[in-house]
């Protein structure tokens, strides 16, 4: 058998996890595959949590995972239970589709914890929001490339980050924070990432009256 028979062949991670909130509580929960979602206890009066978990415990080459949350008139706060390692690939990408929307005047904040890429990662990282014009959206993704203090360096790796906002009040926005090809020769990147870069955060916030501002800082 060939080397790319073989490849074809290996079991890869699927997993998609659909949460949607109201001012009552969950209107709908739908969990497939590797994507789950838990809901922590919480007083009354604080915002709605959700908790996502990978429960292949990381992604490599042709794995993807979808999240997608809706919230129609409450407060959100949606977060990861763990890092998400991103490990080397045999040659196609791992995917992170992330889609949030917001109706009804929602706050939605967005607050993962960092994706780690080891050598040899290769990651396709997507957020797509949607907000009618009442709602409010602040999101923080970060990346890190390797974990400095076990002495990882990177000598091969691949990552696009995009996202895409729509407001009912303003035009479509999308940028693409993060577009690096990281080799042993040579690393070219995107907006905000140096060439010795170890890491970097991709920040947005957008609300009614203020419009959308976004901030790609990296070191």
């Amino acid at each position: 058998m060939s080397q790319p028979q073989a490849i074809r062949r290996l079991q890869r991670t699927q997993g998609a996890a659909y949460l949607s909130f109201g001012a009552s509580g969950v209107r709908r929960w739908r969990e497939d595959g590797a994507a789950k979602v838990r809901l922590p206890r919480r007083p009354t009066d604080a915002p709605a949590e959700a908790i996502l978990i990978n429960t292949a415990g990381g992604l490599t080459g042709g794995d993807s995972l979808t999240w997608t949350l809706d919230a129609d008139g409450t407060r959100l706060v949606a977060t990861t239970q763990a890092a998400e390692k991103i490990y080397r690939s045999l040659g196609d990408d791992a995917e992170i589709l992330t889609r949030l929307t917001g109706k009804s005047g929602a706050a939605i904040h967005w607050l993962p914890q960092e994706a780690i890429l080891f050598d040899g990662a290769r990651l396709r990282r997507t957020l797509e929001v949607d907000l009618d014009g009442g709602a409010t959206l602040f999101a923080l993704e970060a990346t890190v490339f390797g974990r400095q203090a076990m002495g990882e360096t990177i000598q091969d790796l691949a990552f696009h980050d995009r996202w895409r906002v729509r407001r009912a009040a303003d035009r479509c926005w999308s940028a693409s924070p993060a577009r690096i090809s990281w080799s042993s020769r040579s690393m070219s990147a995107g907006r905000g990432a140096g060439s010795s870069g170890r890491w970097r955060a991709s920040f947005i916030r957008a609300a009614s009256g203020r419009g959308i501002a976004a901030s790609s800082p990296g070191a």
